[in-house]
């Protein structure tokens, strides 16, 4: 006699292919959230590389204005802190021909070593350091005798 085939299928291969569809779904959400999280730092990452150079730029301007040893400097979330690592002072002295001696100039520089920290939503960026050479001209020179 024939034997009879049953079409269709039987209920384990049903629940084990839904495991397999339900599988796939939780590790493909699990990557993409993976990915968004990954964007989201690297893009807060990017923002705080591309408000470097002016950031860097407003605290030369407020050490030159002034002369703040240490600081805190908050734009567009973005927040940095500095101190001064090292102060360097040194006048200049220029040769004045009409008395033959060399006098002090009436300018004054300082070269400061700043140690800047800056931070922008959860991505803290690693401290680095940036001179700044501040000219002085209330500095009143005294002729060498």
């Amino acid at each position: 006699m024939f034997k009879i085939r049953d079409s269709g299928f039987s209920l384990i291969e049903l629940l084990i292919s839904v495991t397999i569809i339900t599988m796939t779904i939780a590790l493909t959400n699990l990557i993409y959230a993976n990915y968004v999280q990954n964007d989201i730092r690297f893009a807060s990452r990017s923002d705080l590389y591309m408000e470097l150079p002016d950031l860097v730029e407003q605290i030369r301007h407020k050490i030159k204005q002034e002369y703040l040893e240490k600081g805190e400097l908050i734009h567009n979330q973005t927040v940095c802190n500095w101190t001064t690592e090292n102060k360097q002072e040194a006048g200049t002295v220029s040769f004045n021909a009409e008395i033959g001696k060399a006098v002090n100039s009436a300018e004054q520089m300082y070269l400061y070593h700043l140690l800047v920290n800056c931070e922008l939503a959860e991505y803290k960026h690693p401290p680095f350091l940036i001179k700044v050479l501040v000219i002085d001209n209330s500095f009143s020179g005294v002729s060498d005798s």
